[in-house]
């Protein structure tokens, strides 16, 4: 089961944008993909929930820095 709700996420390099996060999920980091501002071409900008509710930039990872096993089921990310 999913439930979706709309982030504000703060920090470099996607400060002020909105996404849609799964609020159920065990493991709520979210890499987004971020064609600006991400230190790698084509890489994606790790974003996490803080303490205080705020989804904080955590860290930059390269395009192949993140793999998901081989399987049908969607990543945790997807909304």
């Amino acid at each position: 089961m999913t439930e979706c709700a709309t982030v504000t996420l703060y920090g470099s390099p996607l400060d002020g944008e909105e996404i849609d996060v799964d609020v159920l999920d065990n493991d709520p980091w979210v890499p987004t993909i971020s064609d600006t501002g991400c230190t790698y071409p084509g890489g994606r900008s790790v974003y996490a929930p803080a303490p205080d509710g705020r989804w904080t930039w955590q860290r930059d990872l390269p395009a192949d820095g993140l793999t998901c096993a081989a399987s049908a089921v969607p990543p945790p990310w997807c909304c």
